[in-house]
């Protein structure tokens, strides 16, 4: 309640973002792969707000401001209801040694602008991904970036 209470409509150019390309980790992947339930973190836009707090590709986040989420809808609307500028609190689990550890960092969200560099040609891994804005559709960077992971640690 506190929290849709503090939310804004806000125009565009004052919303916040992240910087980071998101996929959701369904119940299927979290039971064959062990893959925690939260937003799989695919790619994260240089210099962007994600970036300076320490993101990186393959966390997944787990809450924002102390409030879980699980989807990337869910972590979406959390984020773009506050202005540019605005600090959150981002808990993440990164995996190490084949074992996710948890993390908190704050955030400065930035604008839109911050996302040039997510599924641009020079940032791409070898896909030719459009930039959609805060994320784009691309399970084969999921599942690539995972098997990564998984097989080689």
């Amino acid at each position: 309640i506190k929290e849709l209470q503090e939310t804004e409509q806000l125009k565009d150019e004052e919303r916040g973002y992240l910087g980071i390309s998101c996929e959701d980790v369904t119940l299927e992947e979290n039971a064959i792969y062990n893959i925690p339930i939260g937003v799989y973190v695919t790619e994260v836009a240089k210099g962007g707000g994600a970036d300076k707090a320490g993101i990186v590709a393959g966390d997944v986040i787990v809450a924002v401001n102390g409030t879980k989420v699980e989807t990337r809808a869910s972590l979406q609307s959390r984020i773009n209801s506050k202005k540019i500028g605005t600090k959150v609190t981002i808990t993440f689990l990164r995996a190490k040694g084949g074992v996710y550890e948890e993390h908190e960092v704050e955030v400065e969200l930035k604008g839109s602008d911050s996302l040039d560099s997510i599924g641009g040609e020079e940032e791409s891994q070898g896909d030719e991904a459009p930039n959609y804005g805060d994320y784009y559709d691309d399970y084969d960077d999921f599942y690539n970036d995972f098997f990564d992971f998984y097989y080689n640690n």
